[in-house]
């Protein structure tokens, strides 16, 4: 699939139609035949139909009111291991995986119905209402929502099957794609175990099971219909940003730079739904208050008029008082105590935190105030939802949200970074509060509640990759501690993502990670503040150059919730971007 054509028709669904020779050429057949040209289909073979405004004229009033130019493309494939191939690169919004040996003869021996006058490729409405001159109506009733079986497809002339398709997604996708199973709508040919098929279908999480319907025209209507009415009920853009400590907060600017520089017309600052983990907190309350990017990265540079640059001084402010008393307590205890219990007791030596965190509270309360946002999370005109973890309770707390909505944005920040045991825990309203990222990775599926179709999500905290044995001892015993955690909180990101994504198999999710490159920049010392201007820099490279590598996918899942992506001649050229 080239550029070209997939700008023509990025704003509307991509459904695949997964079936037999004999199949997709009677159905390619009748679409011609009602006068809707075929496009090149997936990587240049094949063929695609983009089905116009016609179809929104049979989808149900309130969603037939939601213009587009281009509401669907099918794209017709009898090879799975095509569509397999390509499926990371095209992401269709819906697999129509058809079992069938040949369509029912009922639907052969249908006559071609009359043209209407207006049945050309321009009003190819009419033509969809009559491509099987049927005017029944699928329900929800028809349609068995179930999940997974374990025929294999013994012979070339059998039609594809979920498993064979299932185990080709595995072999033939890259490693860290992944595919929902509920994009998938099964459609099974009449059989005596059909029941026992539908039920294993469900098993493996499958969209849903249509048997042998009548009309081709209207099981299109129906599954484009059920992506129409989550896309009226999901609206919103998100963007969700993950702690990582000062470096991914300075590595997370660049992000949002790169992402303002490629979109056209829209800036990260006007979605919708702000969500902050961690260091993210800090990032997604400035952008949730309608600062730019590029007065985010000015700050950094200390070259931003009204706001002061984030220095050490008020990152680590040392926790003098808390670590005095707890050596004078442990002191005074050591002298009355039964030698047995010394150990026991030397354990409360420890501080609860070595910096508290109030400068950074103050720091965030200026900058507000110097560009006029009130420091409430109620009063911002954007949706901004901060994550924290209860520190005597464990549980994971979103301000933002009932009975945590009128919290000033700086405390809950200061609250969400707060690291044990690097950070006093923050208090409020009677509770103790520690980092967010003890218990959530990243709160996408607070966006998913709140009403978001898109996410894209920043999650700087990825663990350093290498294929030399031995590289993260030599980077020594800080090193190795840090990449403990990254590991522990990726492979929990991963996780509720994936889960997330199966559940939620309409929302359109976007994650931008540093590359190996950029985690082994971040692995150096965090007091080393002179970093910062590469961190940003490269992860403002880094965010291009996926872009430009997945820019046909991103620029349908963008257009799709009416983002576009500037041409990819000019992102290109966001390579050669100076920021000294």
């Amino acid at each position: 699939m080239n550029s070209d054509t997939s700008n023509q028709r990025a704003d509307g669904f991509r459904v695949v139609y997964l079936g037999t020779n004999e199949v997709i050429e009677k159905l390619s057949s009748d679409f011609k035949r009602f006068g809707i040209m075929p496009v090149p289909g997936i990587q240049g073979q094949g063929e695609a139909f983009v089905l116009s405004k016609a179809l929104a004229r049979r989808l149900p009033s309130g969603i037939a009111g939601h213009e587009m130019s281009a509401p669907a493309t099918v794209y017709f494939s009898s090879d799975l291991f095509q569509v397999a191939h390509n499926i990371a690169q095209l992401e269709p919004d819906l697999i129509i995986l058809d079992e069938r040996k040949n369509l029912p003869k009922s639907q052969e021996a249908k006559k071609t119905p009359t043209r209407q006058k207006s049945g050309t490729a321009d009003n190819p409405a009419d033509a969809a209402e009559s491509i099987d001159g049927s005017d029944e109506k699928l329900s929800n009733g028809d349609v068995l929502h179930s999940v997974h079986a374990a025929e294999q497809n013994g012979g070339e002339s059998k039609p594809p099957s979920f498993e064979d398709f299932r185990s080709a997604l595995k072999s033939f996708s890259p490693r860290d794609f992944h595919y929902p199973m509920r994009r998938i709508l099964v459609v099974l040919p009449k059989s005596h175990d059909n029941q026992a098929r539908s039920f294993n279908l469900g098993l493996a999480n499958v969209r849903g099971v249509i048997i042998d319907p009548s009309s081709s025209a209207l099981l299109f209507q129906f599954a484009i219909a059920q992506l129409y009415e989550f896309r009226m009920s999901q609206q919103k853009k998100s963007l969700c940003i993950s702690g990582g400590g000062l470096e991914g907060y300075i590595y997370s600017i660049g992000v949002t730079n790169a992402l303002d520089d490629a979109m056209d017309g829209i800036a990260c600052n006007e979605f919708d739904i702000f969500c902050g983990v961690s260091s993210g907190a800090i990032l997604a309350s400035f952008l949730a208050a309608g600062t730019h990017s590029h007065d985010i990265l000015k700050q950094l540079y200390k070259r931003h008029g009204k706001l002061d640059p984030l220095s050490l001084n008020v990152i680590f402010d040392l926790a003098g008082g808390e670590i005095v008393s707890r050596i004078v307590g442990v002191l005074r205890m050591l002298s009355t105590l039964d030698p047995g219990e010394v150990v026991v007791r030397l354990q409360r030596l420890v501080p609860v935190g070595f910096f508290r965190g109030e400068r950074l509270k103050s720091f965030l309360e200026r900058q507000l105030s110097r560009l006029g946002i009130p420091d409430n999370i109620g009063s911002l005109t954007k949706e901004l939802y901060i994550s924290a973890t209860e520190q005597d309770t464990g549980e994971h707390v979103v301000f933002g949200e009932e009975p945590w909505r009128n919290i000033k944005i700086s405390q809950a920040i200061r609250a969400s970074t707060a690291l044990p045991p690097f950070y006093l825990p923050e208090r409020i309203n009677g509770h103790w509060f520690a980092d967010g990222q003890l218990t959530s990775s990243s709160d996408f599926n607070t966006a998913i509640r709140k009403g978001a179709g898109l996410i894209l999500m920043i999650d700087p905290m990825v663990a350093y990759t290498s294929n030399s044995p031995g590289a993260v001892m030599r980077h020594g015993g800080y090193f190795t501690a840090v990449q403990a955690i990254k590991s522990l909180v990726q492979t929990r990101f991963v996780s509720m993502l994936r889960h997330s994504m199966d559940v939620n198999p309409d929302v359109d999710f976007v994650v931008f990670r540093p590359t190996d490159e950029v985690m082994e920049a971040m692995a150096g010392n965090p007091m080393r503040y002179r970093i910062r201007n590469e961190l940003a820099e490269m992860g403002y490279r880094g965010t291009v150059q996926q872009i430009l590598a997945q820019y046909d996918s991103l620029a349908h899942k963008f257009a799709k919730h009416g983002i576009v992506l500037k041409p990819k001649s000019e992102i290109e050229l966001l390579l050669s971007r100076q920021f000294s």
